[in-house]
């Protein structure tokens, strides 16, 4: 154990995963006759694999943040660290729910869902800064973006109504689990750290509390400590989950592994 309460192994997972990043063995290259390829074929110019490496991307960058302050920097915040494993989670539900669809089409539905949806996020937060400052916009290109989204779907023969939708969050997160009960321990999990991300008043059921003194009816003053052993149980089951994604993500870029 590390100073934290912290199996190593657990910091020891994330470097390895961190290796992931900038790989020189092609570890993560899609291969020509895959699943993967097909589905990324199909949805061109966009990209399944690329999407689906990018939020693995985002997800391992967040785990290493808990990492460096965790080992690197000695402190273990009371709630950012949740924070941090919030996103870790959504990113890799994210790449899970792109990879997992039962089929090319499906695959290449929810990369064109992913696609609109940030189009018009982006469109809507440019549009607050415009009025105010026009010279840092940056979405002029959205309208060519959607475009090729309305193209691609109609290639594939799905419709612009499908393309609009997507699934909530918590569908998101729960692909992750493979079965009822790690689906309802991923989507737990979610909103564990959400309500940390959020500041809801149930986080304390989660934190380490000691009643000080001066206490007074309806007003209770607590010590709060972050739980070290309940975050080391979140962040193996992330990584877990983290390696789950991966092992899918092998057996559709290989033709050899391809299901």
């Amino acid at each position: 154990m590390n100073e934290a309460g912290f199996p190593k192994r657990l910091f020891d997972r994330i470097d390895e995963l961190e290796r992931l990043r900038h790989p020189d063995d092609g570890s993560l290259a899609v291969h020509a006759g895959s699943i993967l390829a097909v589905a990324d074929a199909a949805a061109a110019p966009f990209t399944v694999s690329h999407y689906a490496a990018r939020h693995l991307d985002f997800a391992i960058d967040h785990l290493t943040a808990i990492r460096a302050l965790i080992v690197n920097a000695d402190i273990l915040p009371t709630y950012a660290a949740f924070t941090l494993l919030r996103a870790a989670v959504e990113n890799l539900g994210s790449a899970m729910w792109l990879i997992s669809g039962k089929d090319a089409t499906e695959r290449v539905l929810r990369a064109l869902q992913a696609q609109y949806r940030d189009a018009m996020d982006f469109r809507k937060a440019d549009a607050l800064l415009e009025p105010h400052f026009p010279e840092l916009t940056r979405s002029d290109g959205i309208g060519e973006r959607l475009d090729q989204v309305r193209a691609v779907a109609g290639r594939n023969n799905l419709s612009m109504a499908k393309v609009k939708k997507k699934d909530p969050w918590n569908q998101i997160v729960r692909s992750l689990g493979f079965d009822d009960k790690t689906k309802d321990m991923a989507e737990n999990l979610w909103k564990s750290c959400s309500a940390c991300a959020h500041g809801d008043e149930w986080t304390y059921t989660l934190m380490d509390f000691e009643e000080l003194p001066g206490s007074t009816v309806g007003i209770v003053r607590l010590k709060i400590a972050p739980p070290a052993a309940m975050l080391a149980s979140m962040l193996s089951l992330t990584l877990t989950m983290a390696e789950h994604v991966l092992d899918l993500f092998d057996s559709l870029r290989l033709p050899s592994l391809g299901r």
